[in-house]
Parts: structure tokens; C-alpha cells; sequence
């Protein structure tokens, strides 16, 4: 996986079934809505993701898909974007949102 390969731990939430308990158990830096979760399942997993969580949320759109209301930043499906992102995110820096 792309984010492991450069160092990241990453950790599947889908289902969202559970994810609420895994957000309270364990802070996350990020986390990532990527090109295969459908819009419609996007939308519902920003709000559950917001009842629990306060890190930023990087939707990245699928072929069709338009930007997601709630999510923080707008990434386009570029590898070496979505890891400048995160590494900023990481780091403390405030990218702006796209």
C-alpha cells in the first residue's frame, strides 16, 4: 500500500461498522476517504467520522465524483499529492483546502 510504503501505519475503517470505537480508541493524524468509497457512503462516513474524531478528513474523489461537504481537503487521485498532504497534516503545517 502507497502509505505504508513511505513510513505510514494505515488502518481500513470499512465498513464503517465499528469505526466510531476505533476512532476512540486510537487518535488518528488523518484520515483518508479514497477513490473506492462511493460518494453517497463518503458523505455518511464524514458525519460518523465527525461525532468522533477531529483530524482532518482528505476525500479523494472517484472518477465521477464531486467534492464531499465536510471533508477538509479535496485531494486529487495524484499518489505524490495525497503523500505531500498527509506529510504536511503530519507535520503541523495547514494546507489549504481544496
Amino acid at each position: 500500500m502507497l502509505l505504508e510504503a513511505h513510513g505510514y501505519v494505515a488502518i481500513s475503517c470499512i465498513p464503517k461498522t465499528g469505526s466510531g470505537d476505533l476512532f476512540k480508541q486510537t487518535p488518528f493524524d488523518v484520515i483518508i476517504l479514497g477513490q473506492s468509497v462511493e460518494d453517497d457512503e463518503k458523505r455518511n462516513l464524514v458525519e460518523a467520522f465527525r461525532q468522533c474524531s477531529s483530524a482532518p478528513i482528505i476525500s479523494v474523489p472517484s472518477k465521477d465524483g464531486k467534492p464531499i461537504d465536510g471533508a477538509d481537503i479535496h485531494a486529487e487521485p495524484d499518489p505524490e499529492e495525497l503523500l505531500s498532504l498527509i506529510a504536511n497534516l503530519v507535520h503541523g503545517k495547514n494546507p489549504a483546502s481544496r
